[in-house]
């Protein structure tokens, strides 16, 4: 939904009543955000893969807008992480809700969540 509601701003197609798996509120605050960044940025894709076969690396980000004024490419990934649902962290057939294995996990050395969101929209960078 995050996506959904992004990407309609950006498109002029902003409609509250489409995202009923977020909160209103929630809804309305991305929608916000999106509107300052048109101010600024022009939006170029939404959940953009990419490939760069030099660095061996690939991966989906979630935004690419373009600077107004530089002509410069902005790439932007949201951080969002479903903990619990319900007070749970499994469904009730066991699996867990999330389960995603990213280069940027502690396997690759990382200290922390900041490192780790720096390296991958580094790599994106990089891929663009």
């Amino acid at each position: 939904m995050i996506h959904a509601v992004l990407e309609d701003t950006f498109n002029g197609k902003f409609n509250l009543s489409r995202y009923s798996n977020i909160s209103q509120r929630a809804a309305i605050k991305l929608n916000q955000i999106a509107e300052k960044l048109l101010v600024d940025y022009d939006f170029v894709a939404s959940e953009a893969m990419m490939y760069d076969e030099s660095i061996q690396a690939a991966g989906t980000t979630d935004l690419i807008l373009r600077d107004k004024k530089t002509g410069e490419y902005v790439v932007l990934d949201y951080k969002t992480k479903l903990v619990k649902y319900n007070g749970k962290e499994e469904k009730p057939n066991g699996k867990r809700f999330w389960g995603f294995s990213y280069a940027t996990s502690k396997n690759k050395g990382l200290k922390s969540s900041s490192d780790a969101y720096n390296f991958q929209t580094k790599l994106y960078q990089k891929m663009l």
